[in-house]
């Protein structure tokens, strides 16, 4: 298997699949209209019994258009999708081979509140981590895309834009159009602003930082995460980080993709899952940003060591994240740069984090076959 020129084909045709074939049902399902023009047809329920979780027709309608497509250009591949495997609420069974990891609606709720942050996650991993990722917010009509190794980038105006630069028999005739190459070229490179307009951080204090409260509302597990926003909020010197700002935004590929623009500087969660963030993981990790386990060090060992411990390696099937956008390296006096701060500065500020995060633990989402 050439993983280069699979991560090329896979991206292309990701491209296409998220704007032409699931975009136009995302929209008419947003705006309710055509066949979801009641908020019956949308059909909106809660997800295994948790009121603070949903479902909709339009999941289920999204993931069947995207599974359906992949399934007929990639029928060796495996496919783990929000709704097919939450639904069991049964562990993927994994291994090295290409994986499409698929979120139809990221953000449900912001999608059934129709606020618009939320769009369609495509990511493909092989040996067991993320390789290619797409994520399409239909209605800021925005695409971001990226692949290891090949940059990670936004387009703008992406229903129109897609659709004038591949071929109008693409679908049916795929053997590899070179549209991939020009859509690069319509497209702005993350992150949207120069790493040393973004500064270097210093310390948590001058951070913006995401997360989520999440939708597991049991109370030992609600108290955490106030304990958690606590600390950070609190003035130093309390036992607290006084990080310049907490925002959540309702779900984790935007948090990831906010990250890979440069518009926050971390993002901390625990209990998502892999399709939340498959996609996501790309576009930070291409844009010079870094990612890690989300584990909490509150009141262990490794959040009383004054050194600066190499933070947890991430893994896809763990639910847990920590991710920071990319930091430039420092200058000495003569404006030379000192090579690897940028990178350790990194590391620093994800371990200062997760000094002030309460372990909270969840079943992998899957475990090696």
């Amino acid at each position: 298997m050439d993983i280069n020129n699979l991560k090329a084909e896979s991206l292309e045709f990701a491209l296409y699949l998220a704007t032409q074939l699931a975009g136009p049902t995302f929209l008419d399902a947003f705006w309710r209209r055509g066949e979801f023009e009641s908020d019956e047809s949308l059909g909106s329920e809660d997800k295994l019994g948790n009121m603070a979780d949903c479902v909709t027709v339009a999941d289920r309608l999204i993931e069947k258009i995207v599974f359906e497509n992949l399934k007929t250009r990639f029928p060796l591949h495996r496919f783990v999708g929000e709704e097919t495997t939450s639904v069991t609420n049964e562990r993927f069974i994994y291994n090295n081979e290409p994986t499409w990891i698929v979120d139809p609606i990221d953000g449900t709720n912001n999608f059934v509140h129709h606020f618009e942050l939320t769009g369609i996650s495509i990511g493909l991993a092989i040996n067991n981590f993320p390789q290619v990722g797409v994520i399409y917010m239909p209605v800021l009509d925005e695409l971001y895309f990226g692949s290891i190794g090949n940059g990670a980038f936004l387009l703008k105006n992406a229903l129109t834009t897609i659709k004038s630069i591949y071929p109008q028999n693409y679908i049916q005739n795929f053997n590899g159009s070179g549209s991939l190459s020009k859509v690069i070229e319509k497209s702005l490179k993350l992150p949207l602003y120069n790493p040393k307009t973004l500064g270097y951080i210093h310390s948590l204090s001058q951070c913006a930082i995401l997360t989520e409260h999440g939708a597991d509302r049991v109370p030992e597990i609600v108290q955490k995460r106030i304990n958690t926003l606590h600390r950070l909020l609190s003035p130093i010197g309390e036992f607290g980080g006084c990080v310049q700002n907490l925002r959540f935004l309702g779900g984790s590929t935007m948090d990831l993709i906010n990250i890979a623009k440069g518009s926050a500087d971390t993002y901390f969660d625990a209990g998502s899952h892999v399709w939340d963030f498959s996609a996501g993981i790309i576009l930070v990790l291409e844009s010079g940003g870094a990612v890690f386990s989300g584990d909490g060090l509150y009141g262990t060992q490794s959040s009383n060591n004054t050194e600066v411990p190499e933070p947890k390696p991430f893994d896809i099937w763990k639910r847990s994240i920590c991710a920071i956008r990319v930091i430039p390296d420092r200058t000495d006096q003569q404006g030379n740069p000192i090579i690897g701060s940028g990178k350790q500065q990194q590391k620093k500020i994800v371990n200062d984090l997760l000094k002030f995060v309460e372990l909270i633990e969840y079943t992998p989402d899957g475990y090696k076959e």
